[in-house]
């Protein structure tokens, strides 16, 4: 039988994933726009940026059970010590993945079968990547910290809101001089410094701390 608190962790996650698909709906819209040729580039360019943030999804669910066993156990300072520890761990490892794919990124790429422009597309996204994904690195596994917690709807919203930010710089920029068509991957470091901002925000205000605290 289901819990009611995992009927309240699970609602929000489910209702992200629901926002964020919407959402990348519309980033995908934007980038038929730019053609087959954008359109072959991004949907390569996404599954291998898929498997370069699995570290960070797994460091995540695993702050989420640590800090859910030391709240239960009235260890907040332990969390504390954890959660510092792990945004270390995801950093270094960020960056060493970064540098990997970086070097490596075209001969990955060439597997795909890309046309020459396509592939040139594939590459300069996936290096903006490697760059945008130290900004993901210090602040996505500080989730699992918020959902161990008991605040399970604020990575929701964090995540909501990045995305939000991502769909208006596309649609601001994709036709301006400035970004043009490399909006596709640069709008990653408008949206996620914003989750950033308030992901921290939130987690050195101690508001994830109320309610949890013993005696």
């Amino acid at each position: 039988m289901v819990q009611p608190s995992q009927q309240k962790s699970g609602f929000p996650i489910s209702l992200q994933l629901i926002v964020v698909s919407f959402g990348l709906t519309f980033i995908q819209r934007a980038v038929n726009g730019f053609g087959q040729v954008m359109t072959a580039s991004f949907t390569v360019g996404q599954r291998i940026e898929m498997y370069i943030n699995l570290p960070l999804n797994a460091l995540q669910t695993t702050l989420a059970t640590y800090t859910g066993q030391n709240v239960g156990a009235g260890k907040i300072d332990r969390v504390k010590k954890g959660t510092r520890q792990t945004v270390v761990i995801s950093l270094l490892m960020t960056i060493l993945i970064s540098a990997l794919v970086w070097i490596f990124a075209p001969g990955i790429i060439y597997l795909f079968g890309l046309s020459a422009q396509a592939a040139e597309y594939c590459l300069a996204h996936l290096r903006a990547v490697t760059l945008i994904n130290v900004v993901l690195a210090v602040y996505v596994p500080i989730f699992g910290v918020f959902q161990g917690s008991g605040h399970s709807i604020f990575p929701m919203i964090v995540a909501c809101g990045a995305l939000g930010m991502r769909v208006l710089v596309t649609y601001l920029f994709r036709h301006s001089t400035f970004l043009s068509h490399t909006v596709i991957w640069w709008n990653g470091i408008f949206g996620f410094s914003l989750g950033f901002l308030i992901t921290w925000t939130f987690y050195l205000s101690g508001r994830w701390i109320r309610g949890n605290e013993r005696e």
